[in-house]
This record gives structure tokens, sequence and C-alpha cells, in this order.
């Protein structure tokens, strides 16, 4: 339908276009398209692909999680079973134990399970974070019927703050 037809070039047109190039250079784009192909596949092989190392992390995030319809005082016993224990580890500058829901929290949108217990340990520095964890992986038998996890944490500005508070 269009053969016939003619375009009126405007000025954007001239300015911009040149009349056939999309023609003559036809290679260029496909040629630019395939170096940026081999340099991303360049780029992926030459990044690392290792684990992360856990051992320097400056605080970890525990979690203890029970079925709904555990008892909530079952969950409280072992919660604070499970600080002492975490308490008692070497490298570890303080432990943050949150259970249930609170007030302020629920102010803000915070509202948890009362079946989950949430634990935050801060490391001292140059201690090995990877002891607490594998320590903490090692207590799963010790705590039937609940999800014990234990990692890094990801950076937080509460805990930031809460290691430079003056309190």
């Amino acid at each position: 339908m269009l053969k016939n037809s003619k375009s009126k070039n405007t000025s954007f047109q001239a300015l911009y276009f040149v009349p056939g190039m999309e023609l003559r250079f036809k290679w260029l784009p496909i040629l630019i398209a395939f170096l940026l192909l081999l340099g991303s596949v360049g780029t992926y092989f030459s990044l690392p692909k290792g684990a992360i190392d856990n051992s320097s992390a400056s605080s970890l995030s525990i979690t203890l999680d029970y079925k709904p319809d555990t008892p909530v005082d079952e969950v409280r016993e072992n919660g604070l079973k499970l600080e002492k224990f975490l308490m008692e580890q070497e490298g570890q500058d303080y432990v943050d134990m949150q259970m249930g829901n609170s007030a302020d929290g629920a102010t803000y949108g915070n509202v948890n399970s009362p079946t989950l217990v949430s634990y935050t340990v801060q490391m001292k520095d140059g201690a090995d974070a990877d002891k607490i964890i594998d320590a903490v992986k090692g207590q799963r038998a010790n705590y039937p019927g609940a999800d014990l996890n234990a990692g890094p944490a990801r950076f937080s500005a509460e805990a930031h703050l809460r290691k430079y508070s003056l309190t």
C-alpha cells in the first residue's frame, strides 16, 4: 500500500535521519548488539561465583517459629531457653529477643505471630559469626515442632543506632 506514497521530510527528519542510511549500514546495529552480548556474557563469567562468607557478619538474625496452634507459654519458655543459649556463645556482644506483638509495633504496622520468636545477635568486632550460626543449627533437635533458622542479618538502621546509643 505504501509503495507509491511519498513522505514529507520534516525538519526533525532532516536533522536526525540520513535518507537510506538504515539500508546502507544495516550491519552496524547488528554488530553493536552482538558486541554488547559478548561483553555481557564475558562480564558474567568474570564475576566471582563463590559463596558469601558469613564469618564477618556484624549481626545475626535468628528465628524460632512454631505452628500457630502451639501454646504461647511453650513458645515463651523455649524462646527464653534459646536466648540463654545465645547469651552463652562466644563472640556475641548482646542478644535482642522479640516475641509476639507490642502496642508500639502495632502502631507502625509491625505485627508478628505470637508463635514466632526473633533474635538479633550483635557480634563483637572480629568475632566469627559462622560459629554461632553452626551452634544454633546444632540446637534444632532441642526444639521439636519448631523451625529454627540462623543467618547474617540484613542491615537495619535500628541495630546500627542501638549499637552506638549512649544507653
